[in-house]
């Protein structure tokens, strides 16, 4: 009889429709064998993943937590994959990503309806205090502009809230998260968006040099192209269309 194949899956509470919890969570992990789902996370991405993993005969070790955490722990080779993550230079320097993504996001400042700003890439904003979620990353020009003030905030709704307050003069965000979050709280025509800044594929990560997880990685990505092949990965996006 062989050895249970097991990954030990990470990912943050907080970013629907890719990845987020249904009700409340704790950090316990949450065992997840082939064919089942789990009873606490819900999303897109967490769909790709699971099916991915199970198509490969994985079960699952799945915890939720704060990204902040999320990351040190797949760092420290505590955990082995953490989904869904964007590329930067720094984090590449410090986790090995998956050659097959998971989901994309797009970069996009809101403003109230009356603002004055106009796009013209990230110049206009010179000296404007503009939001940012704590924890995520925007591509390497946001995170190397510094004429303008990023100022972190715990949560969506919250950055809203500063924004409509007048204490930031925008929101910077994943225009897919920020606009199911206002959806849900019926404000999605509420704000002005400014172009897109850019965007990212978010791929599976864990920590650099680990064979074992190089393996893993390796598996997702065939898993992938099962459920690919097989029609699951549409099914999959037309359930979050």
């Amino acid at each position: 009889m062989g050895t249970e194949k097991v990954v030990k899956l990470a990912t943050l509470p907080d970013f629907p429709p890719f990845s987020f919890v249904i009700e409340s969570y704790d950090f316990d992990a949450e065992i997840i064998p082939p064919g089942q789902n789990s009873n606490r996370l819900i999303g897109s991405s967490w769909d790709i993943v699971r099916e991915s993993f199970h198509a490969m005969g994985y079960t699952i070790q799945l915890q939720i937590m704060p990204w902040k955490r999320a990351l040190l722990l797949t760092e420290k080779c505590e955990i082995d994959i953490l989904f869904p993550a964007g590329k930067n230079t720094a984090r590449q320097q410090i986790y090995q990503y998956s050659t097959e993504p998971i989901n994309t996001i797009n970069y996009v400042i809101y403003v109230r309806p009356d603002s004055p700003l106009q796009w013209d890439g990230l110049a206009p904003l010179k000296g404007l205090l503009i939001g940012v979620k704590k924890g995520w990353t925007y591509g390497d020009k946001w995170n190397n502009a510094d004429h303008f003030i990023k100022f972190n905030v715990d949560g969506v709704i919250q950055g809203f809230k500063m924004l409509d307050k007048k204490r930031l003069d925008a929101f910077a965000g994943y225009e897919e998260i920020f606009d199911y979050n206002l959806q849900q709280v019926k404000w999605k025509n509420k704000y002005k968006k400014l172009a897109y800044f850019g965007g990212s594929l978010e791929y599976p990560i864990g920590c650099k040099g680990n064979e074992s997880v190089k393996e893993k990685l390796a598996d997702f990505k065939q898993g992938k192209q099962i459920i690919t092949d097989n029609g699951l990965l549409e099914l999959i996006s037309q359930r979050w269309q």
